[in-house]
């Protein structure tokens, strides 16, 4: 029988809890993590690196990383959608190049469907739908 518990279910302790939670989510220096779960300033660094060997620890932290990286799903149109937004909030805020990094991954992902246009110094920009063939 293994020593580990479910991975799906929180761990008994607290601070344990915490700990793998803070891991997870930053994948943080350790000392940190320790401060996050309630460690004080003083033993945060030995909790951490102690608090990292334990097999339920690691076990907990692996299962909430994976279960947060499978709640993160984004279509191609969404994806698409979020350089659009950027481009355009770069560009009002005159910051050319964050914009022209956005529009080249446009670009990359759309070649011959993109489609800038400038008028009076403004960069309009459009995403244009590929016509289905049947």
């Amino acid at each position: 029988m293994s020593d580990v518990l479910d991975p799906s279910m929180p761990l008994l302790n607290a601070r344990h809890e915490r700990f793998a939670q803070a891991w997870a989510a930053n994948n943080q220096d350790q000392a940190e993590c320790a401060r996050q779960a309630g460690y004080s300033e003083r033993s945060a660094r030995k909790q951490g690196c102690i608090l990292v060997t334990y097999p339920d620890i690691r076990a907990r932290r692996d299962y909430l990383a994976t279960k947060a990286a499978e709640g993160f799903v984004m279509d191609r149109q969404q994806w698409l959608e979020s350089f659009r937004r950027l481009a355009t909030k770069a560009e009002q805020a005159g910051d050319f190049a964050a914009a022209k990094g956005c529009l080249a991954e446009i670009g990359k992902a759309c070649p011959g469907f993109y489609a800038p246009v400038e008028t009076d110094g403004k960069l309009e920009i459009t995403i244009v739908q590929a016509p289905v063939e049947v």
